[in-house]
Parts: structure tokens; sequence; C-alpha cells
């Protein structure tokens, strides 16, 4: 309703009938990245169904109850907690970074720079029947997110200047630091140690052990959760 009042009907129109799609898939993603985490922080010995995938969905039913009821109630307090949330994020990310020139943790496998590892890591090794197209499925959904400012249209003095110019930063940025990340990660962490079920194919939560000791892994755990 707000994009076609800011840009007119038959641009709006469009752009709201593929917002509306796109924000119910993304919701379902990030859903399930949000249960996957939460699944494997609270390990097997917690498990409800006895399945990991079992366990997904009933936290993930749970969390989607829990999203229809707030919608229901309104989201103003919602959308000013995006604030503190980028926030939140932001921190997390730099965790990571100033973690990779100090943290070490080889067992892990987080070797440091100078290991060679980016070497190792900067050619593809698709395993499993996986290729770059299926790899990419997977790392496409981490950037739906750029049209998130159009929620806040109602609060922008411009909203059909701000809008676009907003998503279009959106983009850089999120392009940026994805880039920044996986070199940073490619460079300090092996692929899959010898004698070890962790490192950058095992270890979905690598970058916690990444992060700046002590007050790193927290801020890491609770930037996923926010995202």
């Amino acid at each position: 309703y707000l994009i076609s009042r800011a840009l007119g009907h038959r641009m709006g129109g469009p752009i709201g009938i593929l917002f509306s799609f796109g924000q119910a898939v993304a919701t379902a993603l990030y859903v399930i990245g949000f249960c996957e985490t939460m699944v494997l922080l609270l390990g097997e010995g917690n498990s409800i169904t006895g399945d990991q995938m079992g366990d997904i969905r009933v936290y993930g039913l749970v969390v989607i109850t829990v999203i229809l009821l707030l919608a229901l109630i309104g989201l103003d307090w919602v959308v000013k907690l995006q604030i503190f949330l980028l926030v939140l994020m932001w921190a997390s990310i730099f965790c990571v970074i100033i973690g990779s020139f100090t943290t070490t943790n080889e067992e892990k496998g987080v070797v440091g720079w100078g290991s060679g590892a980016l070497e190792d890591n900067v050619g593809p090794e698709y395993r499993d029947g996986y290729d770059f197209f299926s790899v990419f499925g997977v790392f496409f959904p981490a950037v739906t997110g750029i049209m998130a400012g159009a929620n806040k249209s109602g609060d922008l003095i411009n909203p059909s200047e701000n809008i676009p110019k907003g998503t279009i930063w959106a983009i850089w940025v999120s392009m940026i630091t994805y880039i920044v990340l996986t070199i940073f990660l490619g460079a300090v962490c092996e692929r899959h140690p010898e004698g070890s079920g962790t490192g950058l194919y095992e270890d979905p939560l690598i970058m916690v052990e990444v992060a700046v000791p002590y007050i790193g892994a927290p801020l890491v755990l609770a930037g996923i959760f926010a995202a």
C-alpha cells in the first residue's frame, strides 16, 4: 500500500506484489536459519523429536506462530528495535574481523593468517553432488533483506527518492560485507582439518570460533539470531 502511494500505482503495484511474495519466502528462510542455529546450540541431548530436521520443524512452527501474533498485535515497536539489531549485527561482524587476526584454534580448523589457507580455499571443491548453482541457491537468500527498508517507507521524508537510494546502498553494503567475510574466513580457516569434524565444511558456526575470545562468541550468536 505504502509503496504504491509513494511510487504510483503503475510502479508500486508490481513492486508491491513481488515484495509480498519475496517477504513470504524470506520469512520462511530466516525462520529456518534461526531454528537451525538454535538446534545446533541445544545439541542432540536436548532434542524434542530425536531428529534434527524434526526439531527444526517444531521450533519453526512455534516461531512462525509468534511472528503471526506480533503481526496481529502491531509491529511499530519491532521496527524501532531494528536499529538496535543493526548495531548488534555490525558488532558481531567486527568481532569476527578482529578475531581473525588474534584467534587461532587448530583443533577447530582456525589456523590464522599466513597459514596458506587462503590459497587452499580459493578454488572450488564441491562435494556430495553440489555444484555452483546449488551452492549459489543456498547463498542467494542471504541477500533477500535488501528491501527491508521499504517497511519503513511511512517514516521516510521522501519515500520515492529514499527507497531506491536505500535499496542500492543496501545491495552494495551487503555485497561488500559478504565478500569481506568470505575472504577473511577463507584466509584463517581450513576446509576440513584432518581427523576432525570441524572446519569450513563441517562447522556451520565456525565464525564463533574465529571471533574475539570471551565477548566474540556471544555477540556472533546474538548477531545470527538478530539477522
